[in-house]
């Protein structure tokens, strides 16, 4: 009786703590981004997933911005793709990424943030232990969490972090949607030359 009772004393420990766990990870990426530590952000990313993630955004945020409907396989994916691709690769930097969790924007990638007010995120804000648990998705080997949890929906970050051997990685940082397309303007506007592609698209 007492082995079992020990048993699940464990198995209970290890449940909490692998509950638990994710949590801390996501105060320690979210203070290293607050202080500026570039270098504590580089160890924390899962660089291939948070590719993926923010070409999604950007493509979605680009449909948004232009009122043109994206099908993936068609000739405009292959454009808004082309369009996607540097941007992303700029936005999957460990000096950006701090930037955009500091402050809500990042003037590494480009100068002129959005009109409204942007923020970036706060260790001491991103909500209680308990509502952060409640509005938490928990999948096999990731976690992902909306913060600030007091937040409107439109104001949040969505933060996704994957488990690495024994590390929780960043692996999808989710922008606020005003955010997502003043980036997508911004970089439409640096980069001309794909507006006059889309432009001659429409026109066939």
């Amino acid at each position: 009786m007492r082995k079992t009772l020990v048993a699940l004393a464990v198995i209970v420990a290890l449940c909490a703590g692998y509950v638990i766990w994710p949590f801390a990870s996501l105060f320690d990426v979210v203070r290293a981004a607050k202080a500026g530590d570039v270098a504590r952000i580089e160890e924390r990313l899962d660089v291939p997933a948070l590719r993926r993630a923010f070409t999604a955004q950007m493509m979605e945020a680009h449909a948004r911005v232009t009122g043109k409907s994206l099908d993936r396989s068609g000739l405009l994916a292959g454009f808004v793709g082309a369009f996607a691709d540097p941007l992303v690769e700029r936005l999957v930097t460990s000096r950006v990424l701090t930037e955009l969790m500091q402050r809500g924007w990042s003037q590494s990638l480009l100068p002129v943030g959005p009109a409204t007010a942007v923020e970036g995120l706060d260790p001491n804000a991103l909500g209680d232990v308990f509502r952060l648990y409640l509005y938490a998705d928990y999948g096999i080997g990731e976690v992902r969490f909306r913060v600030p949890v007091n937040k409107e929906r439109d104001q949040q970050y969505r933060v996704r972090l994957s488990l690495h051997g024994l590390t929780w990685k960043l692996a999808a940082l989710d922008l606020p949607h005003h955010v997502q397309d003043h980036l997508v303007r911004e970089f439409l506007k640096h980069e001309g030359v794909l507006e006059k592609r889309l432009g001659a698209l429409r026109g066939n």
